[in-house]
């Protein structure tokens, strides 16, 4: 904006409209003859204007700002301080305020890499955003929040936040006033473990227990006492073959309720697969020379299509197998003519290209 001025003499805030457009193709030839007449009747030289004109240009395609950069520069090193002094309370908040670029079962997965454990959902213990609570053995976790338990109610969770703890299942009814699939996918997922003692094989009865009720819970206010009603137990014996957990993981619960695999990542069920293919980690790719063959795996978390200056579309895609995300993946056009529409369709992805080296630990594969 300054060297605008100097050249053309219109004042920072024109200095800045012009700023503006020179990211715009068509607006730059009308932009050059115009900071050109005014810079030559303010007695500059043709080389002085032709010279600081292809810098400005240049900066238009792709520059930033010095504040701009400082400010960047600023949150990347508080952020890596707290990463590196206090790892629990830099993912709960990282977690709570979800930036959005990656989603929440890398970040998780992440955590466990830095050595944070990741508590369950809990409605005695969990709350709207992600909490630190300190364990017996001294180290910080993370207990996971409520609001990403899929098709629960702002009013549901609210209400569980409000009136925790619970001193029994019947507490918990009233109070939150559950709808039924809330309520079923609080008992899949572990979260109402508190009403049988934590006993992780009880969930299926639990599950059972629930689907049998009838009728309306009874409205309980904030300063009225809980009925205390234990949880009957009854033997159900073969009779709730439909309401069975056996037979499905953790994983797959939480993959259906909260649509995310927060205690193992996704591609784990595909880890044997992956040997038998000859697949690469992720976390293997940087000990390879450049120039190597590989084949790699994983979900795709983003993609996108920048404008390339020879006017051809390159896809970059970034891939997540557990071990860590693939950062980018590269295909030219013989690659997606080869893929065609599954290439933005597909979650789980499969390539077999060439590791190129980026630096000490950054690699592609194209």
């Amino acid at each position: 904006m300054r060297v605008v001025d100097e050249l053309t003499g219109v004042g920072f805030g024109q200095a800045d409209v012009l700023r503006r457009h020179l990211g715009k193709p068509d607006d730059v030839p009308a932009m050059t003859a115009f900071v050109r007449q005014r810079a030559l009747a303010r007695d500059f030289t043709p080389a002085v204007i032709e010279r600081k004109w292809n810098i400005l240009l240049g900066f238009g395609r792709f520059g930033f700002a010095k504040a701009h950069g400082a400010a960047f520069a600023i949150t990347t090193l508080r952020s890596a301080w707290l990463l590196t002094h206090h790892p629990a309370v830099y993912f709960a908040g990282l977690l709570t305020h979800d930036p959005g670029m990656w989603p929440e079962d890398l970040m998780l997965a992440d955590a466990r890499k830095h050595g944070v454990p990741i508590l369950g959902y809990d409605v005695q213990h969990s709350g709207l955003d992600y909490r630190v609570e300190e364990l017996s053995d001294g180290r910080r976790a993370v207990r996971k929040s409520l609001v990403e338990l899929a098709g629960s109610s702002e009013g549901e969770r609210a209400r569980i936040a409000e009136h925790q703890p619970f001193t029994s299942l019947q507490d918990f009814r009233d109070r939150v006033r559950p709808k039924r699939r809330t309520f079923e996918a609080l008992a899949r997922v572990g979260a109402l473990d508190a009403f049988i003692n934590y006993d992780t094989t009880r969930r299926g009865e639990l599950l059972a227990h629930i689907h049998s009720l009838s009728g309306t819970a009874i409205k309980v206010g904030t300063d009225q006492l809980a009925f205390e009603m234990e949880l009957p137990t009854p033997l159900y014996d073969n009779t709730m073959t439909s309401l069975d957990l056996r037979g499905q993981t953790q994983s797959d619960l939480e993959l259906r309720d909260l649509h995310l695999s927060a205690d193992s990542h996704q591609m784990e069920p595909f880890y044997g697969l992956f040997k038998e293919l000859g697949v690469t980690p992720a976390s293997k790719l940087p000990d390879l020379p450049g120039g190597s063959e590989v084949l790699v795996a994983g979900v795709r978390r983003a993609s996108h299509t920048p404008p390339m200056r020879n006017g051809r579309r390159t896809v970059f895609l970034s891939l997540d197998d557990g071990s860590g995300p693939i950062a980018n993946v590269v295909l030219f056009d013989e690659a997606q003519n080869g893929a065609g529409p599954n290439l933005f369709r597909s979650h789980f992805v499969l390539v077999k290209g060439t590791a190129r080296r980026a630096g000490a630990k950054a690699v592609s594969v194209t």
